[in-house]
């Protein structure tokens, strides 16, 4: 949970299992709160995440996924050096994602 000011704001979460074809180990994040947004926590939270998985486990990339119209969190990606991993794709509920990956 990410926690600001005694507040739930949103969430970062590592899965260690493919889930949603999405290549383990892989790491998700939701702001949920918009007051919150485009201020830097989900990035300082994704990058924790980034370093919580390159110090612990001895593996060279790291997966996620987001929806591919996403500006926001495309560009956060980005920032953390996260690259296109494939082509969209489609889900039951017809949102199109798009797989990234960040190699350590």
């Amino acid at each position: 949970m990410i926690i600001i000011d005694q507040k739930t704001i949103g969430l970062v979460w590592i899965e260690l299992f493919e889930n949603h074809h999405v290549q383990p180990p892989s790491i998700h994040i939701m702001i949920g709160n918009p007051d919150y947004r485009g201020k830097g926590i989900g990035k300082s939270a994704m990058q924790a995440a980034v370093n919580y998985i390159k110090n612990t486990f001895e593996l060279k990339t790291i997966y996620s996924r987001h929806l591919a119209n996403n500006t926001p969190v495309i560009n956060l990606n980005k920032s953390l050096g996260f690259k296109e991993d494939g082509v969209p794709y489609i889900d039951d509920n017809g949102l199109v994602w798009k797989n990234i990956k960040i190699s350590l």
